[in-house]
């Protein structure tokens, strides 16, 4: 089989992340698509809790039969780094071709990753573009990294989690940014309601 890890806060997911994936299953002919939720990402903080993560990743996800959920950088004590969850799948399924799909605007940070060069040479890394960053920025990258990123274009669809909080804290709709199980569980689960002594964590 052929599967996509995609990695990333999924706080909370969007149609954002399911256009790329499903983009992304079409144009690499992928069987599947592994949506994995980061457990505590090195690079960036969280601010829904792990549980609510991975069952809003869930209802985003269980319409589509080649989407699936991987939980185990939510399992995973201590820093969640990639290079660990592609060794791990790599042992599983020895058989499987693995994809790894990120973003334009983290892989031009790539090279401060956990064993960033075993990484790129472990798994087939497959580079989309970002709002207000065009895969054209690859080309200033040193190797292996800018020869290891094989590059697909997406319909841009601006939507960021950091809106879909921003607006729930607001108490205003979420509905054609989300799912509508994923919107009403926010809502049932009072996530991203503004706390005086928590800064929300950028993104």
């Amino acid at each position: 089989m052929r599967i996509a890890l995609l990695g990333g806060r999924f706080d909370p997911p969007h149609f954002g992340h399911l256009l790329l994936a499903e983009q992304a299953r079409e144009q690499l002919a992928l069987d599947e698509v592994h949506f994995v939720p980061a457990g505590a990402p090195p690079h960036k903080g969280v601010v829904a809790p792990p549980g609510a993560r991975a069952t809003m990743t869930r209802l985003a996800t269980e319409d589509h039969r080649a989407f699936h959920v991987d939980d185990r950088e939510l399992r995973r004590e201590g820093p969640s780094y990639a290079i660990d969850t592609i060794e791990e799948i790599r042992s599983e399924r020895p058989s499987d071709e693995l994809v790894f799909l990120i973003g334009a605007d983290a892989y031009l940070e790539i090279a401060s990753w956990h064993r960033a060069e075993t990484m790129v040479r472990r798994v087939e890394v497959v580079v989309v573009p970002r709002p207000g960053t065009s895969l054209a920025a690859l080309d200033r990258l040193d190797e292996p990294f800018r020869s290891a990123a094989k590059r697909i274009d997406t319909v841009p669809i601006g939507i960021s989690s950091t809106l879909l909080r921003t607006r729930a804290g607001q108490g205003r709709s979420l509905r054609y940014l989300t799912p509508l199980r994923v919107a009403r569980y926010i809502v049932a689960a009072g996530l991203y309601l503004p706390n005086p002594s928590e800064p929300e964590a950028a993104e």
